[in-house]
Order: structure tokens, then C-alpha cells, then sequence
């Protein structure tokens, strides 16, 4: 009964102590991240739209477990726009902003509209932008303070 008893206590501690190591890891999982984004601004064949094509480099300040990491979105100027992690690169996150311009009929006269500017699509300046990602089932929101513009 004595040995039954102690087998008892030492699995409790043994518990104990894996419960400790596992807030530890999971407390130095925090993750920061040093971010580069570019902007170029782009044209659609035959004229069926305008966008805008961002990339935003991602150095981590520890290494990152690629399948570990989810990329939510990129929002710019309050625009939610579907990212991704590129295949071709470790750690690239491509965004694509595309606005279609609308079908011409050939019957429907030409009238003169009148539209508000895209401010993505024609301001010099992108932000306030932030990318949100998940990284080992917790969120993180990076913000993005400047967008090179590679566009001529």
C-alpha cells in the first residue's frame, strides 16, 4: 500500500511540474516582429480594373515555425484585404487590392460620373495599416508604420 502511495505522489509532482514548464513555453512564445512592406500600384489587362499589390517582409525576433503562423488579413485605411504567406519565401505576406471597373454597354450612353477617389488605390500614403496574424493559437496585431511605394 506504502509503494501505491508514493507512486501517487511523485506522478502529482511529476504533474505539477509539467503544468509549470508549459506556462513558461507558452509565456516565451511571445512574438515580435520587425516589419518592411512595399506597395505597387498596377493596372489589369485591357482596362477591367486598377490595384494594388503589397508585400510586407516579416523579420521575427526568434525563429518561427512557418506552419505555426496564420495570416489573417491586412487592413489599410480601414479595408480589410485577404493575405497570404507566399510559397516562394520563408516569411513574405502578399496582399492583393483589386477594385474591377465596371462592364461598358454598348447600347448605354457615356454619362460623366463623379466618384470618390480610392484612397488605397490613390494616396501616396497607406496607412493606418495593420497586419493580423496567429501565431501557436494566439493573435497578434502588427502595425504597419510605412509602405515603400515601388510603383512608377
Amino acid at each position: 500500500m506504502a509503494k501505491y502511495y508514493t507512486a501517487i505522489v511523485l506522478l502529482s509532482t511529476l504533474s505539477l511540474f509539467a503544468c509549470k514548464s508549459t506556462k513558461q513555453n507558452r509565456a516565451s512564445n511571445d512574438l515580435t516582429i520587425e516589419i518592411e512592406a512595399t506597395a505597387q500600384r498596377y493596372h489589369a489587362a485591357l482596362g477591367s480594373g486598377d490595384g494594388m499589390l503589397f508585400l510586407v517582409h516579416l523579420h521575427p525576433n526568434q525563429v518561427v515555425n512557418r506552419s505555426a503562423l496564420r495570416i489573417d488579413s491586412l487592413v489599410v485605411h480601414g479595408k480589410s484585404i485577404q493575405a497570404y504567406l507566399r510559397a516562394d519565401s520563408l516569411l513574405v505576406v502578399e496582399a492583393n487590392y483589386f477594385v474591377p471597373k465596371p462592364p461598358m454597354s454598348e447600347n448605354a450612353p457615356q454619362l460623366p460620373t463623379l466618384e470618390a477617389a480610392d484612397p488605397i488605390l490613390y494616396l501616396e500614403h497607406y496607412y493606418p495599416a495593420t497586419l493580423y496574424v496567429h501565431y501557436t493559437d494566439k493573435a497578434y496585431a502588427f502595425p504597419i508604420d510605412k509602405f515603400e511605394s515601388i510603383s512608377k
